[in-house]
């Protein structure tokens, strides 16, 4: 088993039973999903930065190194896609406990998850790791197969924790987020615009005679013109803006620093490529429009800017469809 492990082999697997097939099938598995994972290497020692470097790149990982907290900091602001952190604890300028400490001042568990290291494996220095904030701890020198089993527990832990925070705040259909998240970031969004951080528009857009379409074409099918639209607007606006399905065939906008000027032709561009859209479901091409109304200046509350949003979809609507109005400032 040693020899093998020496080799740098991504996993050993003992031919005993049926299970171990099974846990090849998900290793490959997460083999390819950790293509998309980045984590970082924090230790001053340029050796063992090498091995767990090494190592997690034979599973596949993407890696970031640093040689001490300050560093590391800085390199968790340039890459805002790390998920792990692997940090030692005798680092020059700053330990792990206090490194850990000023990482969870910014960053929270269900985004980012932290491995503690050292070689002085005592209980009290673990339990001062993850009472620092860190979910896991490994004593220096591991096994490549302890560290591999740890690093994948704290990957599927990760992926479970957001798993649930999809299944809670997006909606199924169309992987938009639903309500609840929308008003939930809203607040927050509406509370910064008040304090002149940033400036927010509501945009609110129905699709138009949609019974229609359910009734030509059937709910599968409608489903399938739901699913476009919400793709359709994932791709149209920015990571900083919200985008939600409110129910139905009803979708609402949050858009942040967004110049008003520009604001129509934003909309009416998005429209028009709707409008312009030809799906081939099941073998039948259809096409469809969108009404869309638009509050883009800031109310006392998220609850008035969606009304006034609301009032301009209804005035599209009541005009023709197929068209956007945005509420003028008053």
């Amino acid at each position: 088993r040693e020899y093998i492990w020496s080799k740098k082999v991504a996993e050993y697997v003992l031919k005993e039973d049926s299970q171990s097939i099974e846990y090849i099938i998900y290793l490959l598995e997460r083999l390819r999903r950790n293509i998309d994972i980045k984590i970082l290497i924090v230790d001053d020692s340029r050796f063992y930065r090498k091995i767990i470097t090494d190592l997690l790149q034979i599973h596949q990982y993407q890696t970031v190194e640093a040689a001490n907290g300050d560093e590391a900091l800085e390199m968790l602001n340039l890459h805002s896609d790390i998920v792990m952190v692997i940090t030692d604890y005798n680092m020059p300028e700053m330990n792990g406990f206090e490194f850990v400490k000023k990482i969870r001042a910014t960053h929270n568990r269900d985004k980012l998850s932290i491995i503690g290291l050292s070689t002085e494996g005592s209980a009290n220095l673990s339990a001062q790791f993850i009472k620092s904030g860190a979910n896991d701890f490994l004593n220096k020198p591991f096994s490549n197969e302890e560290f591999y089993c740890r690093i994948t527990q704290a990957v599927v832990m990760m992926e479970n924790i957001q798993r649930i925070l999809d299944l809670s705040n997006k909606d199924p259909l169309t992987n938009l987020y639903n309500r609840r998240f929308f008003f939930e970031s809203a607040y927050k969004m509406l509370a910064s615009a008040k304090r002149n951080q940033i400036t927010i528009n509501v945009g609110m857009l129905d699709i138009d005679f949609f019974k229609k379409v359910n009734d030509t074409y059937g709910h599968d099918i409608g489903d399938e013109v739901i699913k476009h639209l919400a793709d359709t607007l994932t791709n149209r606006f920015r990571d900083t803006d919200v985008v939600a399905r409110f129910g139905g065939e009803e979708f609402c906008v949050l858009t942040v620093n967004m110049d008003k000027d520009r604001t129509f032709a934003v909309f009416n561009e998005l429209r028009k490529n709707i409008e312009a859209s030809k799906l081939t479901i099941d073998g039948q091409t259809l096409q469809y429009t969108v009404s869309i109304g638009v509050c883009c200046h800031t109310l006392d509350s998220i609850e008035d800017m969606i009304k006034q949003a609301d009032l301009m979809l209804y005035e599209a609507k009541e005009s023709g469809r197929n068209r956007v109005i945005v509420a003028q400032e008053t």
